[in-house]
C-alpha cells in the first residue's frame, strides 16, 4: 500500500507543484468497531482529516444562489451532525482535492454488521461515493474481504480482486523467490559477522508459512534482541525467542489455505457454469462427472 502511495506520489508531481490543493492519493486505515457494528461517521470524519480538510467539525450551512456560476456548497459537520452530512461532507473534499485513488487498509472490518443485507449495504454506500466523486476506491485486508466479491452482479462486475498470496513449495519459482528475500534479509542485516539464514531457509520457511511480512517482522524483534545484547551475530537463541509456535503458524496456514482455496477456480465450477449457459447440456455435464470420478477410482 505504501508502495503503491509513493509511486502515485511521485507520478502526479508535476501537476501538484502546478495544483497545491489537490493531493496525489488518500490512505486511511479502518478501525474495527468498538460495538461490533462499523462506525460510519467516525469513518467519514477520519476520511477528511486524511484529507487535510481543515475544521472538520466547523463546517455550517449557507444558502446559495442556484444559479450562480460560482456557485459554492458548504455543509455542517459539527458534533451533532447527521451520516448523511458528513457523507456529503466527504464528496465535496474529494471533489476539491481530486485524489487518484482511496485506499483503505484493514477493510475487512466493513464485514462488522449484523446482517446479510447490510453487509450488502456497506459496498453500495463506497460503491455510490466512487460513482459521486469519480474516484477508485481500493479495498485492502485479509481473506475476510472475499466475501464483498459476490454479494450481487452489480458489484462482481465493477470489483478486480488482486491476491497478494504467500510463497507455495510447489513452485520452483516461488522457492527461489523466498531463498532470495531472505538473502536479502541476510546481506543487509547491521551486524559484524553476516549469519548464514539462507542455510536454514525451510526453517525460516516453516515458521513464517511464505509470508515475507511475517519473516521481516521476525528478523526485525530477533535483530533488535542481538543489538541490545552488542552480539556480533545473530544467533539461533535470537531466532528461537521470538519465531512464532508451531501452533500460532498451523493457525495462521489453516486461515491462508482456506483464503487460497477460493481464488482456485475448478473444472467442476467451470463446467457447472458452462452447463448453466446452456454452452454443454446437462447430459453433457452429467457425463463428464461420471468421467472424472471413474479416473479417481483408477489411480
Amino acid at each position: 500500500m505504501r508502495r503503491i502511495e509513493k509511486q502515485l506520489s511521485e507520478e502526479l508531481l508535476p501537476e501538484l507543484e502546478q495544483d497545491r490543493s489537490r493531493i496525489p492519493v488518500v490512505v486511511d486505515e479502518l478501525l474495527g468497531p468498538d460495538s461490533g457494528i462499523f462506525n460510519w461517521k467516525d469513518f467519514y470524519r477520519r476520511l477528511m482529516v486524511s484529507m487535510d480538510e481543515i475544521l472538520v467539525d466547523r463546517k455550517i450551512v449557507y444558502e446559495t444562489d442556484e444559479s450562480a456560476s460560482n456557485r459554492r456548497i458548504y455543509f455542517k459537520t459539527g458534533p451533532r451532525s447527521v451520516t448523511a452530512d458528513l457523507r456529503f461532507a466527504v464528496e465535496q473534499t474529494i471533489r476539491e482535492r481530486r485524489p487518484s485513488a482511496v485506499l483503505l487498509d484493514e477493510a475487512q472490518h466493513l464485514a462488522k454488521m449484523a446482517s446479510g443485507r447490510k453487509l450488502h449495504d456497506q459496498l453500495d454506500c463506497l460503491k455510490s461515493l466512487s460513482n459521486r466523486t469519480g474516484v477508485l476506491f481500493v479495498l485492502l485486508g485479509t481473506y475476510e474481504l472475499l466475501i464483498f466479491r459476490n454479494l450481487n452482479a452489480q458489484l462482481s462486475r465493477r470489483s478486480i480482486s488482486v491476491h497478494f498470496r504467500r510463497y507455495l513449495l510447489d513452485d520452483k519459482r516461488d522457492i527461489q523467490a523466498f531463498k532470495a528475500v531472505l538473502l536479502t534479509f541476510q546481506k543487509h542485516l547491521p551486524l559484524k559477522v553476516e549469519p548464514d539464514l539462507i542455510g536454514s531457509w525451510d526453517y525460516f520457511y516453516e515458521r513464517s508459512i511464505g509470508c515475507v511480512g511475517v519473516l521481516k517482522d521476525w528478523l526485525s524483534r530477533a535483530l533488535s534482541e542481538a543489538l541490545d545484547e552488542k552480539a556480533d551475530c545473530l544467533s539461533n537463541k535470537h531466532l528461537e525467542m521470538y519465531a512464532l509456535s508451531v501452533d500460532q503458524c498451523d493457525r495462521m496456514l489453516s486461515d491462508a489455505l482456506d483464503g487460497e482455496k477460493k481464488f482456485v477456480e475448478g473444472i467442476a465450477k467451470r463446467r457447472d457454469l458452462r452447463a448453466r449457459l446452456g454452452l454443454i447440456t446437462e447430459s453433457q455435464s452429467k457425463e463428464c462427472g461420471r468421467a472424472k470420478t471413474s479416473r479417481k477410482k483408477d489411480r
